[in-house]
């Protein structure tokens, strides 16, 4: 019983996957899905690092501001709202 299990391990994320993944334009790269989406499928496999999301993958501000807790804050507002745009314009709606 435990090694059917370990089989079906994998494959449950994979369906859930699937099934809201929708056609259209990937997620914008200033936002955690979207520059993550960005690190992995353009890393160099002879030089690839795994990560989970940093603020230093994602497209730095224009003008950030100088103070770290502002910036930070800055970057989440702003894939926050470009998140919610993404969304809302995919062919769906945004709708799973």
């Amino acid at each position: 019983m435990l090694a059917s299990n370990r089989a079906r391990t994998p494959i449950a994320p994979a369906r859930r996957v699937h099934s809201i993944a929708r056609p259209g334009p990937p997620a914008p790269r200033t936002t955690a899905i979207g520059a993550l989406a960005y690190y992995v499928s353009h890393a160099s496999a002879g030089h690839y690092e795994p990560t989970n999301i940093t603020f230093g993958i994602m497209e730095p501000l224009e003008s950030p501001p100088r103070n770290k807790l502002d910036r930070k804050s800055a970057l989440s507002t702003r894939a926050l709202a470009d998140l919610d745009g993404w969304i809302a314009a995919r062919p769906d709606g945004g709708a799973t």
